[in-house]
């Protein structure tokens, strides 16, 4: 089995697209005239149809049951769109970072906005923190925070970069690994054991970017 879709039924099928283009860039990929296909695959289906589909159950919009969800490069620059939009609740920042803006589509659809959690990890980062203070900060596995960052990295390394950079890593991991555990408390065995797994990540992923390169 495989999941193809969200579908959500709408009043006026023209002001709707009208209304995904215009705030959320998404363009008709595909069109059967009752139902269309938006970019990034979300389907729009006319309130008639859906009714038939659905054999005359109650509809009711607004329902505040569920979301369609996108992130945004540049969210402080979305964010001077909602002027005259119906927010769900102010611009606000979740407890991991990220800042969302949450607001209605004309049939009561409920549509988040946030900002790239990429961005999110790589301003904590930029704030002179580590990646296991980050994935502290956001909740999440450090290995899910270096993919982040190096999601948000477009630069372009040379192979005597890499090399560099992994036998400084080597070095690090190395005198990490030797460090007598027994002689250390219980937070500090915690504290070393994330920054060998984080050191041992960051080799793996400097090693995935040689092999592209070559």
């Amino acid at each position: 089995m495989k999941f193809q879709l969200p579908l959500i039924a709408v009043t006026d099928l023209e002001r709707s697209k009208a209304f995904y283009k215009k705030y959320l860039n998404l363009d008709v990929e595909v069109d059967f005239g009752a139902n269309v296909t938006l970019t990034g695959g979300i389907a729009l289906q006319t309130l008639e149809t859906w009714r038939d589909f659905t054999g005359g159950v109650d509809i009711s919009f607004k329902g505040n049951a569920g979301e369609l969800c996108f992130e945004e490069d540049d969210f402080d620059g979305f964010l001077q769109k909602l002027e005259g939009l119906e927010l769900v609740h102010p611009p606000l920042e979740h407890t991991w970072g990220q800042r969302v803006a949450r607001f209605y589509d004309p049939d009561g659809h409920i549509i988040e906005v946030g900002e790239n959690i990429a961005a999110v990890a790589q301003r904590f980062a930029d704030s002179g923190m580590t990646v296991a203070e980050v994935a502290v900060r956001m909740d999440v596995r450090e290995e899910y925070v270096l993919g982040w960052l190096r999601a948000g990295d477009t630069a372009q390394f040379e192979v005597t970069e890499l090399w560099e950079a992994q036998r400084a890593l080597l070095s690090t991991l190395h005198k990490c690994e030797k460090i007598e555990t027994g002689k250390l408390g219980k937070s500090q065995q915690t504290l070393l054991s994330k920054r060998i797994a984080a050191l041992k990540i960051a080799l793996a992923l400097i090693e995935k970017e040689h092999d592209s390169i070559k």
